[in-house]
């Protein structure tokens, strides 16, 4: 048996939307609050999700200032 990783990630995306021409930003936790044992699994599906996201404010024509995915966590639990 290997050593128990304690070293968790999560993903975070922050959004900032133009209302009435200025930036308005909220950050949220992953909405499936899936948990990933490396920081490398969990940036790779951080890039996925960005093009994810990007392409949804852009087929409902939301105007976006920014919007970052990333990741969080490797504290030790």
């Amino acid at each position: 048996m290997g050593h128990l990783n304690t070293h968790m990630y999560e993903l975070f995306a922050t959004f900032c939307i133009l209302v009435n021409g200025v930036p308005e930003c909220t950050t949220y936790s992953d909405t499936q609050k899936q948990i990933y044992n490396d920081l490398k699994t969990c940036e790779e599906r951080a890039e996925v999700r960005f093009y994810e996201t990007v392409d949804g404010f852009m087929q409902y024509g939301i105007p976006i200032e920014s919007i970052v995915i990333g990741c969080k966590g490797g504290e030790e639990s």
